[in-house]
């Protein structure tokens, strides 16, 4: 492919996890809006994300309706060498779109709200749009609520990511069954068999939602919109802005999200527990 014959435009590098690619491609799309320039989505290599075991290629479902999608990699990056680099060395940090001009390639995390919160409903629609294949195949959970569980290489990692506590789901499930109606709460969790160990999720008002594909997962919470409460996690973070937040329901998120700074990552409706 000729990329001199295309016209410049924005490019995010997109690389980690689900929850962390759908920030970058956000990140790209609010870019996109500013300058309007092409949204550039290349190919996603599996190597970049080992969450990803049902080996999905997110472009033709998550991420299908953002911007063009181009035959080119990562691995190909060098063939837009006239591209300038904006890059944001660390994940937390504000930025400011209108910063950045047609011909860029953007690196980095993006996980600063505010320029997400202009475009609130359009991100939200692109993305429940390409999840709307498997939305259709879920039963409806509009009076379900979610709770989510990280474990994972969490437990290999206790100087970057914290593990939340059974105290931190027991106040925010508490405060959700005070103000809300909810009929049950969806556990998701990369750690089943320590959920089902653990007494406090035996009550009657828990059903273990038991799968490891992430993308069924992400349209599961997106239809629990009676509440959610989330881990330290960008995964449930989009699984309540994608349902939830879209209703204005309770969503509860850990103070202690990382061990780094962590700046404006949340919507001032989002329930902080320390």
């Amino acid at each position: 492919m000729d990329t001199k014959t295309l016209e410049k435009g924005i490019i995010p590098c997109v690389v980690g996890g689900l929850g962390n690619q759908m920030f970058i491609i956000t990140a790209g799309y609010i870019v996109h809006k500013y300058t309007n320039a092409p949204l550039y989505i290349l190919q996603n290599t599996l190597e970049n994300n080992p969450h990803n075991i049902k080996h999905y290629n997110y472009n033709d479902s998550v991420f299908k309706y953002f911007g063009t999608h181009l035959p080119i990699s990562l691995d190909d990056i060098e063939v837009f060498s006239d591209y300038r680099k904006f890059e944001l060395h660390y994940s937390f940090y504000p930025w400011f779109p209108e910063a950045i001009q047609a011909g860029t390639l953007m690196i980095g995390y993006y996980q600063f709200y505010p320029p997400i919160e202009v475009f609130e409903n359009e991100i939200r629609n692109l993305f429940l749009k390409g999840l709307e294949d498997y939305r259709a195949k879920i039963p409806d959970y509009s009076n379900y609520a979610f709770l989510h569980v990280r474990h994972g290489d969490y437990l290999t990692k206790p100087d970057i990511h914290y593990i939340q506590p059974v105290e931190y789901y027991k106040v925010a499930v508490d405060h959700l069954l005070q103000t809300t109606n909810v009929q049950k709460i969806l556990v998701f969790s990369d750690d089943i068999n320590w959920v089902k160990s653990e007494p406090f999720f035996s009550s009657n008002i828990f059903e273990i939602y038991e799968s490891d594909d992430e993308l069924e997962s992400l349209a599961c919470m997106s239809k629990c919109t009676a509440g959610a409460i989330c881990a330290n996690s960008t995964f449930s973070w989009w699984g309540a802005f994608l349902g939830t937040h879209g209703k204005r329901a309770p969503v509860y998120v850990p103070q202690r999200w990382m061990c780094l700074d962590v700046y404006s990552l949340f919507p001032k409706e989002w329930i902080i527990l320390g």
